[in-house]
């Protein structure tokens, strides 16, 4: 009877590690498919704690997050090259109907914003 139970346990636990691979695997392909580094910071945000804890899932999810820092941090980046860009005639479709320096607040809160955002 010991026999069985270890046997059909293990049988268990290749099935729970089967099924965190495909998982893992499914995470990584949603993480992929989000087009901003807002939406791949709320699917992180979307999974229980325990769940990305888990080690096959962990791996998957550690090298996402490494690629997703760097795209943040390549968001940034174009943000600052931006600012630095227009800091001094923001660019007229943000600011339509706004007295100038009203205007250029409103374009440098939009700029902060999106640095917020994750």
């Amino acid at each position: 009877e010991a026999t069985q139970f270890n046997s059909e346990y293990s049988e268990f636990r290749k099935c729970v590690k089967e099924i965190e691979r495909r998982l893992g695997a499914v995470i990584g392909l949603a993480l992929d498919d989000c087009e901003t580094v807002y939406g791949r910071f709320q699917l992180v945000d979307s999974f229980d704690q325990q769940l990305l804890e888990r080690p096959i899932i962990k791996d998957e999810v550690e090298t996402k997050q490494i690629e997703l820092v760097q795209s943040y941090g390549k968001d940034l980046k174009v943000i600052q090259e931006e600012f630095l860009k227009y800091k001094d005639d923001p660019p007229k479709a943000t600011v339509q109907s706004l007295p100038p320096i009203s205007g250029a607040l409103t374009w440098c809160r939009g700029l902060g914003a999106r640095v917020k955002i994750p």
